[in-house]
């Protein structure tokens, strides 16, 4: 009954596609509405865990990597049309980084549960950690979409993911502190508080992806809307 009840990920993209249509809207052709990017708060959750849930279940990580980076940067030449004068890079580029992350936390994991030699054990955490501080580092100095916690999130629900090994309930427990956190740390509450209207729809997941002929679709939704919106400004 649960799993019916449920919402699976296509029904979590769908949203937050339409969430985020709304937002960019906002953000590139209605800048004095704040109640449309009110609406848009609720994509960047519902795609940080989606974001979390293809890095488990990518049959090849590198081809997942390369979808989400080349579409960040595709997706950047919109917003380079807008933000003619500042380095802005969009949020596939920030979860870009996030994919990164999760592998080596997965290499660190490998090398623990494989019983691996003492220096690889002491090597794979510290790359790990280093590599979290030069995320940390990068977007202090270059305007990340979401900034550091923007990468962090989807690195927070698969902290305890392990190949054979998945535990839904803890990775919504993993999600939800993760909002909490990235809440409590933001500067506009005022309008970050709509974000976490996100939290009871990921927390109605049910598992279970919803058909693959969708696939596509939201691959090529976001750049395509992207530049659309990016055009609109310049005729407007």
């Amino acid at each position: 009954m649960y799993k019916k009840l449920g919402l699976n990920g296509n029904a979590l993209k769908i949203i937050a596609c339409i969430s985020m249509l709304i937002d960019h809207v906002g953000l590139m052709l209605l800048p004095n509405e704040i109640w449309l990017r009110c609406i848009g708060r609720v994509a960047f959750l519902i795609f940080a865990f989606l974001i979390s849930e293809g890095c488990y279940y990518t049959k090849n990580k590198l081809r997942y990597f390369l979808s989400v980076f080349t579409l960040g940067v595709i997706c950047q030449i919109g917003f380079d049309l807008v933000y003619k004068n500042q380095v802005y890079l969009g949020i596939l580029l920030t979860f870009s980084l996030s994919i990164i992350l999760i592998y080596l936390l997965e290499q660190c994991k490998t090398v623990f549960i494989k019983k691996s030699k003492l220096y690889l054990k002491i090597l794979a955490p510290v790359l790990l950690f280093l590599s979290i501080l030069g995320c940390y580092y990068v977007t202090e100095k270059i305007a990340f979409d979401y900034g550091f916690m923007g990468i962090m999130l989807p690195f927070i629900c698969s902290l305890f993911d392990f190949d054979g090994k998945y535990n839904l309930r803890l990775k919504k427990l993993l999600f939800v502190i993760g909002a909490i956190i990235y809440f409590v740390q933001s500067d506009l509450k005022e309008i970050i508080v709509y974000s976490l209207l996100s939290i009871p729809l990921v927390l109605l997941y049910n598992g279970k992806r919803g058909s693959k002929k969708l696939k596509y679709f939201f691959y090529a939704f976001y750049p395509v809307h992207i530049l659309i919106i990016a055009g609109l400004t310049l005729v407007i």
